[in-house]
């Protein structure tokens, strides 16, 4: 018995009085109100206008057809049909949960292909600190996802060309000239951090002066094949004083990829921006000869009457499609601007069979999800196919004080020290806990607690007591009865809370499947621990002598930990037997 042959079975019931009216059939069952059933039906309402009645009349009708095997009592709350199951639902659900495990909250394979792309972060540093949240929020949002039978491929785009490599070559000859008495001003927006000192550094000490006599473009130039080096890893160079080099610096993307291994991250797929530069330049119209891949989607649009010329640039016809306003996809130097190379991407992954894209982003790239749903209709993929989970930022906390960090501004947290301070699992645990369209406060001392007061330690507490009376089950051996036996007794309303809560999950990753917010998986860990601690402290288990009562609430006990372990495999976090 699952939520889904539920539904169904109460749809199949209500057919016969409902044969005639037009309607949603695909309602859901809800969790019913403290005291009043174990769910509710809100269909009446949905009824009401096209039957012109009341909900609470219509409810009356319809409670007559619902003479289901598993329901115990019907009631019409206002309108609100109140279900109280029976022992019979209980010893059939907990059956198949507990034959299935884990496997039960696991959807039949769908012959749909979804992409993530995640974190993304330039490479021009260490990964920083508050990549994490769009790192676990990308990587959670998967898992939900392959639960729910997608096809999920998760992907790192790799911005190794345009504009960010220029900043931080600019930054690495400033710091590269300075040490020879040259007194520059900062690049606007370029990288302050001590790493990029550190950079040059290196490379004042291996190619001494090599580069001080060199014009200001061949200087930017070889700092950014030295940029791309130390950043992206080229196996193929054998360049000495580039592997004495690499030897000295590990901020490389290797790096950025291992940082994420440790953080229990792992991708399927990295994409490289400047793949999109390679092959042939194409001519699309006489003044302008661009790469193949990008031509293409400027012949498209092209082709639709979406581009135009306009003071030596060209450019695509966004407002059409309720944008604010004309981009620039080249601009007049015949450069390509980052939302052509975007967009070219973007028809990459849909040219590659998937039928959705997700993009995790920093709440600072909200006027981009405007222009890149344009775009998608301008080439006639259409804006649905791409959904963007926007996130805001971080505020981390430590001896109560608020710890900033930026990398421009070169005050630097990386995400590797933030793992190595507080462990994977409460970082994970801490940056799910809020909605994504909220600002996270991140305190490090609480994380870091081994006491209830933590969330992560409180909930992983609760799988290990759990794990302890299997245990001492099995040491002790303690006799039980069989389901039939066991489900012939009362089932108390903490025991139904429990049980109810199990069962509903399903209907919640269901959602999460289309909204994306993860937030609530923390919360149902959270709110499920707390009543199985409850339980734990309130009830007998192995010590019951009713040998009935004592097989139901192990029963319950088993069925925690399955439920339990399923929603750490979700989040990422460890399953501890022991602690």
């Amino acid at each position: 018995m699952n939520i889904y042959k539920l539904q169904n079975e109460i749809s199949e019931a209500l057919s016969e009085p409902l044969k005639y009216v037009d309607y949603d059939k695909n309602f859901k069952l809800l969790i019913a109100p403290e005291n009043f059933g174990d769910f509710s039906l809100n269909i009446s309402f949905k009824l009401a206008k096209a039957l012109k009645k009341s909900p609470k009349d219509i409810s009356d009708e319809l409670i007559k057809y619902l003479n289901l095997p598993y329901f115990e009592n019907l009631s019409n709350d206002g309108g609100y049909i109140n279900i109280k199951l029976g022992n019979t639902f209980y010893k059939e659900f907990l059956k198949e949960l507990l034959d299935k495990k884990s496997k039960y909250f696991i959807k039949e394979p769908l012959d749909k292909k979804i992409q993530v792309e995640f974190v993304s972060a330039n490479p021009t540093g260490p990964l920083h600190v508050g990549n994490g949240r769009g790192a676990v929020i990308g990587d959670v949002v998967s898992n939900v996802l392959k639960s729910r039978g997608y096809e999920v491929e998760k992907e790192y785009y790799v911005n190794d060309a345009g504009n960010k490599m220029d900043l931080f070559a600019q930054s690495i000859r400033y710091w590269y000239l300075k040490n020879f008495g040259k007194e520059l001003e900062f690049p606007e927006e370029g990288y302050a951090g001590d790493y990029i000192k550190r950079i040059a550094d290196v490379l004042t000490e291996i190619f001494k002066d090599r580069f001080l006599h060199y014009d200001y473009k061949k200087q930017i130039e070889v700092f950014k094949i030295l940029g791309e080096y130390i950043l992206l890893g080229d196996a193929n160079s054998n360049i000495e004083e580039l592997k004495t080099l690499r030897k000295n610096l590990k901020f490389d993307f290797p790096s950025i990829l291992e940082s994420l291994r440790l953080f229990g991250v792992y991708y399927d797929n990295v994409f490289f921006e400047s793949s999109l530069y390679e092959g042939k330049l194409v001519k699309v119209e006489e003044d302008l000869e661009i790469p193949e891949r990008l031509s293409q989607v400027l012949s498209v649009l092209k082709e639709r009457n979406l581009l135009y010329k306009k003071d030596g640039a060209w450019w695509f016809k966004a407002t059409q499609f309720k944008d604010d306003k004309d981009r620039v996809l080249v601009k007049a130097t015949g450069e390509p601007t980052y939302t052509l190379t975007d967009i070219a991407y973007h028809v990459d992954k849909f040219k590659r069979g998937h039928s959705k894209a997700i993009d995790v982003w920093g709440a600072d790239h909200f006027g981009h999800v405007i222009t890149m749903k344009a775009l998608l209709e301008g080439v006639g993929i259409g804006g649905d196919f791409l959904d963007v989970i926007l996130y805001q930022i971080v505020h981390f906390f430590e001896n109560g004080v608020e710890v900033m960090m930026s990398k421009h501004t070169g005050k630097f947290y990386p995400l590797s020290d933030l793992i190595e301070k507080v462990g994977k699992d409460a970082a994970r645990f801490f940056f799910l806990m809020k909605s994504a369209d909220t600002h996270l406060n991140f305190d490090i001392d609480l994380a870091l607690k081994q006491s209830f007061d933590n969330p992560v330690f409180y909930v992983q507490y609760t799988y290990a007591r759990l794990h302890n009376i299997v245990e001492e089950a099995k040491k002790r051996g303690v006799e039980f009865l069989d389901f039939d036996s066991a489900f012939n007794e009362p089932i108390d309303p903490v025991e139904r809370r429990i049980f109810n809560s199990i069962f509903y999950l399903n209907s919640i990753l269901d959602d999460i499947s289309l909204d994306y917010a993860v937030h609530r998986i923390p919360t149902f860990t959270l709110d499920i621990a707390r009543d199985i601690n409850f339980f734990y402290q309130n009830y007998r288990v192995l010590g019951e002598e009713n040998p009935k009562v004592r097989t139901k609430r192990f029963i319950l006990v088993k069925a925690s930990l399955i439920v339990l372990g399923f929603l750490f495999d979700l989040m990422g976090i460890e399953k501890k037997e022991h602690m």
